[in-house]
């Protein structure tokens, strides 16, 4: 079993009996790859049944045994221009043992059921394939075991006894039932060069035989004139060394050049040409059957067959809509002539045949179909089928490039009473009609293919085998067995409209309609949502223009709001490729309910511009640094430290400004604190108009429906200054915002003094949204996905997020699947239908976590705990602590798509998905956990001096509350904590922030802690004061004002308290506030 030598030498000649390796319907369906399914297949319950260190032997043993018989592992060369070459042993061995891994776990489940049967039946004995599988183990005959199973299908002597034989009997069926229908002598058939034809070509070469057998019948029954086979079977290979040549049984075709004018030719004509450019178009490099499968012929082939379509199209609306009574159809041939000979294709440039201007089909008036063959005929169903399926010949030839069809083909149609498809002859055997049409159907839906499909099926495998890309295969035969019936079920087409739209969906999206799926990528990756485009043009047309007016020197703002799930964060990641692209800066941040009142102060915001940071520290320009950092300073001026506290990165940026130490608790709590907002507002807005003048600016913030009054305060003095090349993006969910939000009061505001402001709303995608959605995802026509979209819609709503959720569900359900014989995604429709689905997102998430192993929920709980996204440290400190596993189980969830990680970050995909993890738990359960989180955090924040770990401790604690504490000697040191945390944020001019640590804090304080804490208690309840005035919240100073004067020991406490009363009551009543000042005048005198 040693590698093959490989010397680079090319292969051009593949037989039946090589493993093509490669993606596409091309390969997979080629008879060696076929054959090596099966004895994979065959092998797989033996490589269940083997220990470890045997399990590759089994591989090898495959390899050795394709080889054995002749096969060979062949790759094409890079730009399948070259033949192939023999991979070697070792890649055939992976892709063996790749092959081989799929469905274990089912087959040793099963394995282990047929055991335990037998044990119980037969007092511990082993049924035959056990037995079998222990002796080849025991024996380590592999080999032979492969061996044996390759002889039941070559033979001793290496010649396959399949192919040939099965398409024989067919044949002979074929006849047997057009004698039983017409007087047709017996010995129509001819079958010599079924037995030669297949050592080499396998099913092919016999389809062939069984084709000319056909014609032999057809030619004894019928008064119409053949000219029997003007290509036999080939004794060489096609170019390229892709397939064995299908038997064309061909009329004495005449061309008729119907072409006039300058740039007009004939179709044959017209192929002839387009060829030859695009075999000199590479200097001779690629053969004809290369140039016919390449993207510069296919795409000018398209646009042929788009141009046809329409011409019948057009003809039919005007016909059935309008009643017209000449039409396009009238220049139709009659039955029975051969339509390609009447198409003309007009060029934009004779010079090149590529360029395509239109296409028709144009019949003299002696050779047009009869008003009763086309427009009133008594069946408009039967015509417009022949339509259908005399254009699907033209198409035959067309993406061929010039293989005329069988003539049994084209003559199917000239008989009502034969106007039924090939397939039906060749299961003509089976005695029950009704019987035949369901074994049909079955097979279909059970994606089986091969010869038993007629020659109707032979030529579009035919097709596929030389490189033509398998959507126009499949279009091609669903045109050519739309005749009389639904043979093909659901894909057959019923209207010409449907087949323009699929061929304007290869032209327009090739990559998705025209390329075909990667089979074996897929395989491994399963389906992925990740990459899936929800149509919102116009939308996005409209946040684009927002962003245009900014890059002209304007300031803009864009708002996309709708409810959860619609796609709103989607939609602004999709200009940041737009921004980035034309050297400007995208800077993101996200507001997060968990920590909406008590995050580090302004977080979503800091975030956003630590990101400006970093890129400003990675510049290679030392020139273009020196002069920003320059720019920085000169607009901040000398003392900029309350803005290092809300972008510390910055302090790296400008130098050594301001003395080293910890200045948080400076003396901001105790001086000018009713400015600090002002100041970091200003110095903010001032950051913002350097940069933008630099470059571009986007700023990004999402989920605005949890931001704080701080933020909105410096986004409205950001706007209000109007910084050139400044455009702000925001997404919210507008259904949880109040309309007299104060985030919709700054937008109005804004408006006042020129910015430009627009509002994009997004909506539930409708039915057909939907569908273009699932058809774009699954790659196939959205005429075959609209079944599946219904049952999709009903559920969704509409809503893109839980659309998503529910393929992904039907996925795992293995209700939506691989169907490798078809070569695309298939369903199950009856059980979707009848399957239980989630009402709402909410559970759908929900359900899918349960389904989850338990440390991926405890973790995925954890983090939840949280809130959208924790940093990777904080997580570990917990894992470290609590002797909990959380980072390994979280990667486990990443590969489930539930979390991301990135930039030292875990991050929900989801808030939805946050929330259905924190539900995991009860609500009292929650607060114990957070508790405990909190306590670990912020003894190590405490110890570090790390001031982003103790907001996040102290915030842990307050979401815990006094209730979950169990020790009463805890409640002082949570209240401690608070106090702490809300000097910090008054110190970072975050008053909203401040005032909620310490309403938090002073929860925590027991009853009678005015006695037993009167120092604490009274510096809490000033300092939550002073906060309250600073963010404007009146109420929540009155009574925590009130609190202070019932409870202050002295006057003396108390007035200070009773100053800031009297500064708030000077603009309200001036009056009172007088008279209270009056009386702390007279206290301070006497």
């Amino acid at each position: 079993m040693s590698d093959p030598p490989h010397d680079g030498e090319a292969v051009f000649r593949i037989t039946g009996k090589d493993v093509v390796m490669g993606r596409g319907g091309s390969s997979q369906n080629h008879n060696g790859n076929v054959t090596f399914r099966k004895l994979v297949h065959h092998n797989k319950e033996l490589y269940a049944a083997a220990p470890k260190h045997y399990k590759l032997e089994i591989s090898k043993a495959i390899v050795a045994a394709t080889r054995q018989f002749g096969g060979r592992f062949l790759e094409p060369h890079e730009g399948g221009n070259s033949g192939y070459f023999d991979v070697g042993d070792k890649r055939a061995w992976t892709k063996t043992s790749q092959a081989l891994r799929e469905g274990q776990v089912e087959i040793k489940a099963k394995l282990e059921a047929e055991k335990r049967t037998a044990t119980k039946s037969s007092s511990g004995g082993q049924n035959n394939a056990a037995s079998t599988y222990k002796k080849v183990i025991e024996e380590k005959a592999f080999f032979a075991f492969s061996c044996d199973f390759l002889k039941s299908i070559y033979g001793e002597d290496g010649v396959s006894i399949s192919g040939g034989a099965a398409v024989q009997s067919g044949a002979e069926a074929v006849a047997a039932t057009l004698k039983s229908q017409s007087s047709v002598p017996s010995s129509g058939l001819q079958s010599q060069g079924v037995q030669e034809g297949t050592a080499d070509g396998g099913g092919l070469q016999a389809v062939a035989a069984g084709a000319e057998a056909v014609a032999a019948t057809l030619k004894s029954a019928s008064s119409t004139p053949f000219s029997g086979l003007s290509r036999g079977v080939q004794d060489g290979v096609a170019a390229g060394g892709r397939t064995h040549a299908v038997v064309a049984i061909r009329p004495p075709f005449a061309v008729k050049p119907r072409a006039s004018g300058n740039n007009a030719v004939s179709l044959r004509h017209w192929i002839q040409k387009a060829l030859q450019h695009c075999i000199d178009a590479n200097n001779g490099g690629v053969t004809r059957s290369t140039a016919v499968a390449s993207d510069t012929y296919l795409g000018a082939a398209l646009k042929i067959a788009k141009s046809l379509t329409d011409q019948i199209v057009q003809g039919e609306e005007l016909y059935h809509q309008h009643n017209r009574t000449f039409t396009e159809l009238d220049f139709l041939p009659s039955a029975g002539q051969d339509w390609a000979n009447y198409v003309t294709i007009t060029l934009i440039d004779n010079k090149d045949c590529l360029q395509i201007d239109s296409a028709k089909i144009i019949c003299p008036q002696s050779e047009r179909m009869s008003q009763d063959d086309n427009n009133n005929s008594a069946d408009d169903k039967k015509s417009s089928s022949r339509r259908m399926y005399y254009l699907g010949l033209v198409f035959y030839e067309l993406f061929t490039g010039g293989e005329t069809p069988p003539e049994n083909l084209r003559a199917l149609a000239l008989c009502d009473s034969a106007f039924v498809s090939l397939s039906t002859l060749a299961l003509a055997n089976k005695k029950d009609g009704d019987a035949t049409s369901t074994n049909l159907e079955n097979k279909r839906h059970q994606g089986v293919s091969g010869e038993e499909f007629g020659l109707c099926k032979s030529c579009c495998e035919y097709m596929k085998l030389v490189g033509i890309a398998n959507p126009i295969c499949d279009l091609v035969f669903n045109m050519l067995d739309t005749v009389y019936g639904d043979l093909s079920g659901n894909e057959c087409y019923t209207n010409m409209a449907y087949v323009a739209s699929d061929l304007q969906l290869m032209i327009d999206k090739p990559s998705i309609f025209l390329r075909g799926l990667d089979m074996d990528k897929l395989s491994l990756t399963g389906l992925s949502v990740n990459e899936i485009v929800i149509p919102r043009e116009e939308q996005f047309e409209a946040v684009k223009s927002c962003y245009d007016l900014s890059k002209s020197g304007s300031c803009a703002v864009a708002i996309i709001k709708g409810e959860s799930g619609m796609g709103k964060s989607w939609l602004a990641y999709h200009l940041s490729s737009i921004a980035i692209s034309e050297g400007g800066l995208f800077l993101t941040g996200k507001f997060d309910q968990m920590q909406e009142d008590q995050a580090k102060p302004f977080s979503a915001l800091a975030s956003a511009f630590d990101q400006y940071c970093d890129l400003l520290l990675e510049l290679n320009d030392a020139n273009m640094f020196k002069l920003i950092a320059d720019n920085l300073k000169a607009a901040l001026g000398p003392d900029p430290r309350e803005l290092f506290k809300v972008i510390p990165k910055l302090e790296i940026i400008l130098g050594e400004l301001v003395e080293n130490g910890d200045d948080y608790n400076a003396n901001t709590t105790d001086k000018d604190w009713g400015n600090a907002l002002f100041r970091l507002q200003y110095l903010i807005s001032k950051f913002i108009e350097v940069i933008s003048t630099h470059s571009s600016v986007v700023l990004f913030l999402d989920d605005l429906q949890w931001i704080d009054d701080g933020s909105v305060g410096i986004l409205k003095m950001i706007l209000r200054q109007k910084p050139r090349k400044f455009f702000f993006l925001g997404c919210c969910r507008d259904n949880e915002m109040a309309q007299d939000h104060s985030f919709w009061k700054m937008i109005t505001s804004i408006g006042v003094v020129g910015v430009h402001a627009t509002e994009v709303k997004l909506k539930p995608m409708d039915e057909d949204i939907l569908n273009t959605v699932v058809s774009e995802l699954l790659q196939i026509s959205p005429r075959l996905t609209k079944s599946l979209s219904l049952v999709l819609f009903s559920r969704s709503k509409g809503n893109a997020l839980f659309l998503l959720q529910l393929l992904l569900l039907l996925y795992r359900e293995n209700l939506l699947y691989l169907d490798f014989g078809v070569q695309r995604w298939a369903w199950n429709e009856d059980k979707i239908a009848s399957m239980k689905l989630p009402d709402n997102i909410a559970i759908c998430f929900t359900n899918g976590i349960c389904k989850l192993s338990s440390n991926i929920q405890l973790a995925l709980n954890a983090l939840s705990m949280f809130g959208a996204s924790a940093k990777l440290s904080y997580l570990k400190l917990l894992e470290d602590e609590l002797s909990m596993e959380l980072l390994k189980p979280l990667n486990g969830a990443a590969a489930e798509g539930l979390v991301t990680v990135a930039n030292g970050y875990f991050h929900f995909c989801h808030d939805i998905i946050q929330e259905a993890s924190l539900n995991l738990v009860e609500e009292q359960d929650r607060r114990h956990q957070h508790l405990a989180y909190g306590k670990c955090l912020v003894r190590i924040a405490s110890e570090a001096n790390d001031n982003d770990l103790f907001f996040t401790a102290v915030h842990q604690i307050n979401l815990g509350g006094p209730s979950s504490i169990t020790d009463c000697n805890e409640y002082f040191d949570m209240a401690s904590h608070n106090a702490v945390a809300g000097k910090k944020s008054m110190s970072m001019a975050q008053f909203d922030a401040a005032l909620s640590f310490f309403k938090s804090g002073i929860l925590f304080l027991l009853d009678g802690h005015w006695q037993d804490h009167y120092e604490f208690s009274l510096e809490i309840y000033e300092l939550a004061c002073k906060s309250g005035i600073a963010a404007a919240k009146i109420s929540d100073v009155s009574v925590l004002s009130s609190q202070i004067l019932e409870n202050a020991k002295s006057l003396e406490d108390t007035i200070e308290i009773r100053v800031m009363n009297m500064s708030m009551l000077a603009y309200s009543n001036p009056v009172e506030a007088l008279s209270q000042g009056l009386s702390i005048g007279t206290y301070i005198y006497t």
